[in-house]
């Protein structure tokens, strides 16, 4: 009976040492495999030039095409500071927010459209690009409504300023 048990587990142990031996040769085949084809990939191809292309740091050109227009649509820009310390919103704070309210009074609708405050545009007069949420503290609301124009070809020709005081 001893000598049955024995074998039984001498032969568990073959079995596991035979799959373990097929698991580390399958494995080691599979990395040469895969080792043979990436190093078949031409990593640098003939004709081929690693260069970065050149940024070019320079202010677009003015508005060729007209700005749309449509009767009884109506662009209001929403700017809003965060100067807690202050009961009276400030143009030399930077925008924490900036929504662009449109009223269409033909079919009694409105849309709000928020600007991502870190979008890089150019400035009216600058030769390199900046946050749009810096114009507000640059030029105030109307250097924001100008920029925000020309980026995105709107008439926006009112705003709106609030601070974090004024939204209580």
């Amino acid at each position: 009976m001893a000598n049955y048990r024995r074998r039984r587990a001498s032969s568990w142990r073959m079995i596991a040492v035979a799959v373990a031996a097929i698991f580390v040769v399958v494995s080691i085949a599979a990395v040469l495999i895969v080792n043979t084809f990436l190093n078949k990939i031409d990593n640098n191809p003939e004709g081929f030039v690693e260069t970065i292309p050149e940024v070019y740091d320079v202010p677009t050109e003015s508005l060729v095409h007209q700005i749309p227009t449509e009767e009884g649509i109506t662009n209001i820009l929403l700017l809003g500071v965060d100067n807690r310390n202050s009961a009276v919103a400030s143009p030399e704070e930077r925008s924490d927010s900036m929504i662009i309210l449109t009223i269409d009074e033909k079919n009694k609708k409105f849309k709000l459209t928020s600007l991502q405050r870190d979008m890089m545009v150019y400035f009216p007069g600058a030769d390199n690009i900046h946050k749009i949420n810096s114009a507000n503290a640059e030029g105030g609301p109307l250097l924001s409504m100008r920029v925000i124009n020309d980026t995105f070809r709107l008439n926006i020709e009112k705003y709106v300023l609030v601070n974090m005081i004024g939204m209580e």
